[in-house]
């Protein structure tokens, strides 16, 4: 992250503390991210832009809550100073990345959709560490995502944090257009599926309309209930979503070998043919209903069923054809299935 020239009213925090600041790396509301320097480390430091008691409350607090997470995909908080010429501030490792905003903007390189995921799987895996841990985010947004050189995803700013052993319980604030509708309005406490919608709103950010289209609107439905329940949910949503082409292409593979065994059965018609060919049949059309209809479940049980009747069936149906001296239709029909 770019860091600006010092400010005026920040000069250098006293060699006690060992911390040398170089810059601002951005201000914000009521807090200001500085860059520092701690001996022979970069180190990040959040600290009040006015030392009131309320600020000063809010950044113990959120050092309280995130000093004791240890995730690859959460920034590491590693003290907090009370005094410093900056004022009291958070001690955290300085992560050497641009923020997702930055990030999906593409001015150094456009991300493939590939990276994109990668980096949502970052974020889920985060969040879910969190709620595993009774921890909501409550302000999961572009700017609270810094993605670093070789790719990964790191959360910061807990600020807005709400624990459940905490004393502190509600959010209050938080960001128009990422932050969950019953959070920004004060109609509801704060839940995982508040989280979910702010990430369904990153996704929205990461990949515009055309992707995940059903599952964003799930996840930012303005009634929390029909939300995904969890991280572990969304998930499965996602991944159900990412293997529907190479379903597709599979299901549609099944159902032209069901046509060209149909065919040969039909010519056949003895008894166990036409017994065979009402079971292509029956599978034929189970199939392309939930293909029409975009039943991931029902397709991956009825290709188990295709499977384990089909290939034997078709072994058969050749070799059969082979005995009849149908040789020329057996090659046409092993070059074309």
């Amino acid at each position: 992250m770019k860091t600006s020239s010092i400010s005026d009213d920040i000069v250098s925090i006293p060699s006690g503390n060992g911390l040398e600041i170089i810059g601002v790396i951005r201000e914000s509301g009521r807090f200001r991210i500085l860059k520092a320097r701690m001996g022979s480390k970069y180190v990040t430091l959040k600290t009040p832009v006015s030392p009131d008691a309320m600020s000063v409350d809010m950044l113990r607090r959120e050092y309280e809550l995130s000093v004791r997470l240890s995730h690859p995909c959460i920034v590491s908080v590693t003290g907090f100073e009370k005094d410093t010429q900056a004022g009291p501030a958070i001690v955290m490792e300085y992560i050497d990345g641009v923020t997702l905003e930055e990030f999906c903007s593409g001015r150094l390189s456009k991300p493939s959709k590939d990276r994109l995921k990668a980096v949502l799987h970052d974020i889920m895996d985060g969040v879910d560490y969190l709620h595993h841990r009774g921890i909501i985010h409550n302000d999961l947004k572009p700017d609270n995502i810094i993605v670093t050189g070789n790719g990964t995803a790191r959360i910061i700013d807990f600020g807005l944090s709400a624990s459940n052993d905490s004393v502190y319980s509600g959010c209050i604030g938080g960001t128009e257009g990422f932050t969950a509708p019953e959070i920004l309005e004060g109609k509801g406490s704060s839940g995982t599926v508040s989280d979910i919608y702010s990430i369904g709103k990153i996704m929205e950010f990461m990949f515009g309309g055309a992707s995940y289209r059903r599952i964003i609107r799930r996840c930012t439905s303005l009634d929390p209930s029909l939300r995904p329940a969890d991280i572990r949910a969304l998930k499965e949503m996602i991944s159900r979503r990412d293997r529907m082409p190479y379903i597709f292409i599979a299901a549609t593979a099944l159902l032209v070998l069901a046509g060209v065994l149909a065919i040969v059965l039909h010519r056949q018609r003895s008894g166990i043919e036409s017994q065979m060919e009402d079971r292509v049949q029956s599978y034929s059309e189970e199939l392309a209903d939930s293909l029409s209809r975009k039943k991931l479940g029902k397709i991956d049980s009825l290709m188990l069923q295709y499977g384990r009747h089909l290939g034997p069936l078709y072994e058969k149906t050749i070799d059969k054809m082979k005995e009849q001296k149908y040789k020329e239709m057996a090659q046409d029909l092993c070059c074309s299935a």
